[in-house]
């Protein structure tokens, strides 16, 4: 079998045999994997951040130019497409800020906030689209 000679940062010298030259391959390949996902992460991560960032402008720009404009039904005033925006851009710049933190950090804390986050968001979505499914006919006839 080839062996490999190994010096460390220390200077001292050692001779690898094959088998753990492949360990050290795998574990460095593994590594580079992680580290390409962690990027990744926190690139997706900033994307939904800064698309959070450009909601919450649009809603602050609708608020002060558009305020009369964009209500949307007369029983709530509160209730408009600038406070939507508004609310929803904060909630995308928390999510991408916690996502973005997390994968640089790499603290479990942060990342399980990101996905505890992440999963009520997808559940609420879910659950909003059976009532929809089911209740389809009643909203439909309401309607003018």
């Amino acid at each position: 079998m080839a062996d490999l000679l190994f010096v460390s940062e220390h200077g001292c010298k050692r001779v690898l045999e094959l088998r753990e030259v492949k360990v050290i391959f795998r574990m460095s390949v593994s590594r580079r994997c992680l580290c390409c996902v962690k990027y990744l992460m926190f690139i997706f991560n900033l994307i939904f951040w800064l698309g959070g960032c450009g909601l919450f402008g649009i809603g602050v720009w609708l608020s002060f130019t558009q305020a009369e404009f964009s209500s949307l039904p007369l029983s709530f005033p509160s209730l408009s497409a600038a406070n939507l925006l508004l609310v929803a851009g904060g909630i995308t710049m928390v999510i991408g800020f916690l996502g973005c933190l997390g994968a640089l950090k790499e603290q479990r804390c942060l990342l399980c906030t990101f996905f505890v986050i992440l999963l009520i968001l997808v559940l609420t979505e879910v659950t909003l689209v059976l009532v929809l499914y089911y209740l389809h006919d009643k909203v439909s006839s309401r309607s003018p």
